[in-house]
């Protein structure tokens, strides 16, 4: 478990690497290795080192969020 906070509203969410069958990784689209647990939705904003960078909105925009453990 991951938790990261976004720096703009504080809101902060826990996250985990994902763990499905092939349906449910198919969904994540390229990049998904993090699932919000709050919210149930895949994660791909990955930098190159595989840490979380941000959540995508939508597909024009997304939050950068700080890791906090």
């Amino acid at each position: 478990m991951i938790k990261i906070r976004n720096p703009n509203s504080g809101e902060e969410r826990m996250i985990n690497k994902v763990l499905g069958d092939e349906v449910t990784l198919a969904q994540a689209q390229d990049h998904a290795g993090y699932y919000d647990m709050d919210n149930h939705q895949f994660i791909p904003k990955l930098n190159e080192n595989d840490e979380v960078i941000g959540f995508v909105e939508t597909s024009e925009n997304s939050i950068l969020w700080e890791i906090l453990i």
